[in-house]
């Protein structure tokens, strides 16, 4: 979505005639909400999901560890960024400014709580302390190097050769992409010995 959303402006301009600075106030404010709910609800919903479930599997006499707690996190930034990549293949398809605008804000916001939870999977499934909270900047830049910032000038090449509707398909298979990416590291948390494990007190 950081290709979309660089390209964002330009398919507002172009597809519905909007003018630079109607284009960049909805983006603005897009990402600027979109993040703060994404990230913020997301954490506190995924903790709640936790909680809950590490209460039942204690109470079952079942650990909870954080390979488990990966698992979940992971798992659900899966699902984040398939739903994310549902909304960006939508976008081609909308033939109103307004309907664009929501599927926009519904993509992003998927998209900044699958980021939250994703970070949430990495730091549960570093259980080193050494390293755990190096792993997170870690991650990041190489999602920033060998992804957000590629993928802006890889979604202009598709654009250049097949125009905007081209380039939103193109950008919704990326996010679903992701959305693999972050099922395969769920599976893989799942499989990992959760060390330590969440003893009842």
């Amino acid at each position: 979505m950081n290709a979309v959303l660089f390209w964002t402006p330009t398919f507002m301009q172009s597809l519905f005639g909007v003018d630079r600075i109607t284009s960049g106030a909805v983006c603005g404010t897009t990402v600027a909400v979109a993040g703060c709910l994404g990230n913020v609800g997301s954490g506190f919903l995924l903790d709640a999901i936790i909680s809950q479930t590490k209460q039942r599997r204690l109470l079952a006499n079942l650990q909870f560890g954080d390979a488990d707690r990966a698992h979940m996190s992971a798992k659900a930034a899966s699902v984040l960024c398939l739903a994310s990549s549902l909304f960006s293949f939508l976008l081609p398809f909308v033939h109103s400014f307004e309907a664009f605008c929501i599927l926009f804000f519904a993509a992003q916001l998927c998209e900044y709580a699958a980021m939250s939870t994703g970070n949430m999977a990495i730091i549960s499934i570093v259980t080193d302390a050494r390293v755990r909270f190096q792993a997170v900047p870690f991650a990041t830049l190489a999602g920033q190097a060998f992804g957000a910032l590629p993928s802006a000038a890889v979604l202009g090449v598709f654009r250049d050769l097949g125009g905007d509707f081209l380039s939103l398909v193109v950008s919704g298979g990326m996010m679903f992409g992701c959305g693999c990416c972050f099922g395969m590291a769920s599976v893989i948390a799942a499989n990992v010995k959760s060390d330590p494990p969440f003893a009842p007190e």
